[in-house]
């Protein structure tokens, strides 16, 4: 027991990571100036998702399903303003908020799961559109089950795969 209480310690300290083996997946293809539409609705989008990480971290579900609801309309928005490359992540952004929306209100493992889902196209959109990264953090959570990133909009750990469990586990990961 001493020794699993150890190595999460090790596990959960604030590192940077750098090696390119542990970063997120680099994607390709960026996207040259961004439409104000396109901005304006990917960064409503990266607002409620904010609302679920922020709700997660707290060990709440409180707000889910506005947040959700509110992820799939502001990504068909973006999706309709988005240049042929983006859009099927963006359909794949207002399909994961939508099954995160379904989940129980008493199942927090299960949201914590489907958020990593909605995380991953986040990012990926965030990867491939630079200019709608700015202000916005990525993190890794060692401990993760499934996919280990998710952003936020400071800098300081508050981590929703953990909660209050382990709220500064993690680390900043280069973009």
């Amino acid at each position: 027991m001493m020794y699993f209480s150890f190595f999460l310690f090790l596990s959960c300290q604030d590192q940077s990571y750098t090696n390119p083996q542990k970063a997120a997946p680099e994607l390709t293809g960026a996207v040259k100036n961004v439409s104000p539409e396109l901005n304006s609705a990917f960064g409503s989008v990266l607002t409620d998702y904010e609302k679920i990480r922020k709700a997660l971290a707290q060990d709440s579900l409180e707000g889910l399903e506005d947040a959700c609801d509110g992820i799939v309309s502001e990504a068909k928005k973006a999706e309709h303003a988005a240049p042929d490359q983006l859009k099927p992540k963006l359909t794949e952004v207002a399909t994961k908020a939508a099954l995160l929306r379904q989940a129980s209100k008493e199942d927090m493992e299960g949201a914590r799961q489907l958020f990593g889902d909605l995380s991953r196209p986040v990012i990926d959109v965030l990867r491939s559109e630079p200019e709608l990264s700015k202000d916005v953090y990525l993190f890794e959570c060692p401990m993760a089950q499934d996919y280990p990133f998710w952003i936020q909009q400071k800098k300081g750990i508050e981590n929703p795969y953990m909660g209050s469990k382990m709220l500064a586990c993690g680390a900043s990961v280069n973009w």
